[in-house]
């Protein structure tokens, strides 16, 4: 769920044969951007279960600040496992350099 409203909130469940159509065109797994009486929504669809998360562009722009912090977050985790194993001393294995793999004896 991309968009982290109080449960109901922002939730808009398709009901009507057309609306469940609709909500089938939209591309599975991407926010769109759809402008509805002057209004602009960000519109993330869930055919599987029917509904669509709805926000307006506070709400997707804190949505998008959230995923960055957790990219950034991520890319940091990355960053320190790749220095633990820097730090565990690979030199003393055997076989660096050599064709294949090989049995550590």
């Amino acid at each position: 769920m991309p968009f982290s409203w109080k449960k109901g909130k922002g939730l808009a469940s398709a009901g009507a044969p057309a609306q469940t159509q609709k909500l089938q065109t939209l591309p599975a797994g991407k926010v769109t951007l759809v402008q509805k009486e002057g209004k602009t929504y960000y519109v993330f669809p869930d055919a599987v279960n029917n509904q669509a998360y709805v926000g307006s562009p506070t709400q997707y722009q804190a949505y998008k600040q959230l995923r960055l912090a957790n990219k950034l977050a991520n890319e940091d985790l990355e960053a320190a496992e790749m220095n633990q194993d820097a730090s565990m001393n690979w030199g003393a294995w055997r076989g660096w350099g050599e064709a294949g793999w090989i049995a550590l004896r």
